[in-house]
């Protein structure tokens, strides 16, 4: 019984007898010990707590990717939409609209209001005519509600005319399309209506005017870019034959808390049965329906389909600790010829696998924090080795990531729980295991 004196001296033997009721640290006292010895013994445990930490920290690093172009893409449209956009319910738009702008300023949780003139027209290139969307804005109140300032590359310049011709803004992408550079000349085509009094106002009348290209803007939003002249709105409401009287097609509005549009849109909405009870108010959700959902829908699939990986390790766990046991199988019968009981022997083994979780979940967390603050670096050696870049094909300046606390940890203990599971039926196994067979060739 060499084997069973060899267990006796490595084991206390006040760790060895079996323990009184009620006494927690005499029962788990040898099962810890021993979980601890046999894992720094066996080089495999070592893998599995790598495999782990590997594959969660891979998880988690994806997953902070996609959270951080989640709140990319929501930061860029919002910084190119409002919260809640109010637009009228005549073709013609809303006039007297000063009071109401005041009023809609006034409301709780109201941080900017612009009032704002846009409809669709043509530039006039030549003989080429290009499709644009032309905004007639005051650029200090918009820049409160959209970022004009990060558009214009820090500061938003005055929208004065250049002496002969009023000055306009243009995106990168419609400037690429009509060639257009700061200080060129470009016509603008507009339909507009006879009068706002008419019963059926028609679009026969253009309205024609020449504006002088001041600025080039990017706003890192393709249709933003592809389509958007902005101006100043008494210029537009000139071109666009709504100065008698004055009106507006849309009220813009930024909130302190973006999530709270749909309540807000009620206040609102409230405000607008006196003005223009046929008016619409549509929150920036409503407005992206698609963008925000093919994006939270592509977050949950990809958490799904990677945690998947924790299953595989699962079963690599069992494995390695299926091996254990049968490696351990004399030390079992030795232990139970001792008064080691069978939840003792199964506590051992579950223990292994929870020690191994724990282990290699914390050091996967880890590797995740470490991949991220070097994910720039990351992102240029992928660049290099798979020529793709990630940042450009979302239209985005770097990678962005963000961490989310109580998904991070949930994930771990996710890692940890698969191990404790993968370490039950080994444990289970272990446990009935008979003292005298196990040490019937000893």
């Amino acid at each position: 019984m060499r084997n069973a004196k060899a267990v006796r001296w490595r084991i206390p033997h006040s760790a060895c007898r079996i323990p009184t009721e009620g006494s927690l640290v005499l029962v788990i006292r040898y099962p810890l010990f021993l979980a601890l010895r046999y894992l720094r013994s066996r080089r495999i445990s070592y893998l599995a707590m790598a495999s782990i930490a590997l594959s969660l920290g891979t998880i988690l690093t994806v997953l902070y990717v996609l959270w951080g172009l989640s709140r990319e893409i929501e930061r860029q449209i919002r910084g190119v939409q409002p919260d809640l956009t109010v637009r009228a319910s005549s073709s013609y738009g809303l006039t007297d609209y000063a009071p109401l702008v005041a009023r809609l300023s006034q409301l709780d949780g109201v941080k900017a209001v612009s009032p704002v003139l846009s409809q669709w027209v043509l530039l006039e290139r030549g003989r080429r005519y290009v499709p644009a969307q032309i905004f007639g804005i005051d650029p200090q109140a918009e820049s409160r509600v959209v970022d004009l300032a990060a558009w214009c590359g820090g500061a938003v310049p005055p929208l004065a005319s250049d002496g002969t011709q009023p000055a306009a803004w243009v995106g990168e992408e419609l400037a690429d399309v009509a060639g257009l550079w700061p200080g060129e000349k470009v016509g603008v085509v507009g339909a507009v209506h006879s009068s706002p009094s008419s019963a059926a106002p028609t679009y026969l009348t253009l309205g024609r005017a020449t504006f002088s290209v001041g600025r080039i803007f990017r706003s890192w939003d393709y249709q933003t870019d592809r389509y958007s002249f902005l101006t100043a709105l008494s210029e537009a409401q000139k071109l666009l034959r709504r100065y008698s009287p004055a009106a507006i097609s849309e009220i813009r509005m930024r909130l302190s808390d973006p999530q709270a549009a749909p309540a807000m849109k009620e206040a609102v909405e409230e405000v607008l049965r006196e003005a223009d009870p046929a008016a619409r108010v549509a929150t920036w959700q409503e407005m992206n329906p698609q963008g925000l959902a093919w994006v939270d829908a592509e977050n949950r699939v990809m958490a799904v389909i990677l945690s998947l990986i924790l299953v595989a390790v699962c079963f690599g766990i069992a494995v390695i600790l299926s091996t254990l046991v049968r490696e351990k199988t004399r030390d079992i019968g030795v232990l139970k010829s001792m008064g080691a009981t069978t939840g003792g022997v199964a506590r051992l083994f579950v223990l292994c696998g929870t020690l191994i979780g724990l282990a290699g979940a914390t050091l996967g967390v880890a590797l995740s924090f470490l991949a991220e603050s070097n994910i720039d670096w990351i992102d240029k050696s992928l660049q290099q080795g798979f020529g793709y870049d990630f940042a450009i094909a979302y239209h985005l300046e770097r990678m962005p990531t963000h961490i989310d606390p109580q998904a991070v940890f949930l994930l771990w203990l996710l890692a940890v729980g698969v191990s404790v599971l993968a370490s039950l039926w080994p444990a289970v196994r272990a446990a009935r295991l008979e003292p005298v067979e196990t040490l019937r060739y000893e």
